[in-house]
């Protein structure tokens, strides 16, 4: 029988001492034994940077990377710089996974031949593993660059997934306050070939008070504006003009939605921000004429523009939508 691949699993921790537990016993509880466990410490106090060598000290197959804090970005990448494995997935540390998720996701993948395996995952407030029906199995396979074109419904997060090692040669997270699983999906899925999904669910993401209620503004929502020019540069530089444009009209959308959030959470800020928001709205005006500003998006530019607690409240609902207990 030949030997089984390395996995690596990336952690990135910071100050989540009271989440940590959880998280490492299921990951250390796979039934994929063979793995390659990296918490990055980014910069967390002593309790948590210990708690980390503690494990480390506890498995050889856990490595500890201490370093400065400069962010979860930062943090994979220095641990995608020092992997060794075949195949790479990253867990956070406040999150847990099933035991069998990790084996599950690599039969998929061997079998397939893929460059990356996708499942779903569960979202709850419960600090506790709880077994979770399945739906019947669904195995189905597709292509990194078709999904591009439809990139509103795939789920930009780095989990629950697993990559071939390959597939992270050239490229690393851009180092975003947040939003950067959004920033790495385009250039992830461009050079992804064959892409395996199921429909099983083994990644536990959890929900905190402040995920379920919508929290207040931050300047670190702009991130997101960082994203769309990112992808522009990016569609520019492989000559992908329609996804360029696509591309635009989300843009343009989630100007009104920032507008739309600064508005609801009044925050003090906003009118510093206004006119860069202008001028970027008038940049990109010409997506009003796409064929990709479909009635649907002049729909919710309309809803985000002069109802902006009725959208408020969907996304609240849409929110409460997704916890799973």
């Amino acid at each position: 029988m030949s030997e089984r691949p390395l996995v690596s699993v990336i952690i990135p921790v910071y100050n989540t001492e009271d989440f940590l537990p959880l998280c490492m016993e299921t990951v250390l509880g796979q039934t994929w034994r063979e793995l390659e466990i990296l918490l990055v410490d980014d910069g967390s106090g002593p309790a948590c940077a210990a708690l980390c060598d503690e494990y480390a000290a506890r498995d050889n197959r856990v490595r500890v990377i201490h370093k400065a804090n400069a962010g979860a970005a930062a943090a994979r990448n220095t641990a995608l710089d020092a992997m060794t494995g075949d195949y790479v997935t990253f867990v956070d540390s406040d999150d847990y996974i099933a035991p069998d998720m990790i084996e599950a996701l690599m039969e998929l993948i061997l079998a397939h031949d893929a460059d990356m395996v996708h499942s779903r995952g569960i979202y709850t407030t419960r600090r506790e593993r709880f077994p979770v029906e399945q739906p019947p199995l669904n195995v189905r396979e597709g292509e990194g660059r078709s999904v591009l074109y439809r990139l509103h419904s795939w789920r930009p997060a780095i989990w629950p997934k697993i990559y071939r090692r390959a597939l992270w040669e050239k490229l690393r997270f851009p180092e975003l306050r947040i939003y950067e699983d959004d920033g790495i999906t385009v250039p992830l899925l461009w050079n992804c070939g064959k892409i395996v999904y199921t429909n099983q669910r083994y990644y536990y993401y959890y929900l905190s008070d402040n995920s379920i209620m919508r929290t207040p503004f931050a300047k670190k929502r702009f991130d997101m504006l960082k994203v769309f020019s990112l992808r522009r540069d990016f569609y520019r530089q492989v000559g992908a003009a329609e996804l360029e444009e696509r591309n635009a009209v989300d843009w343009y959308l989630h100007i009104y939605r920032i507008r739309c959030d600064m508005r609801l959470d009044r925050w003090p800020e906003r009118k510093e921000y206004l006119p860069m928001l202008a001028e970027q709205e008038k940049e990109l005006s010409w997506v009003r004429k796409s064929r990709f500003f479909t009635p649907r998006y002049k729909l919710k530019r309309l809803v985000l523009k002069y109802f902006p607690h009725l959208a408020g409240l969907y996304f609240r609902k849409k929110a409460l939508s997704l916890i799973d207990d």
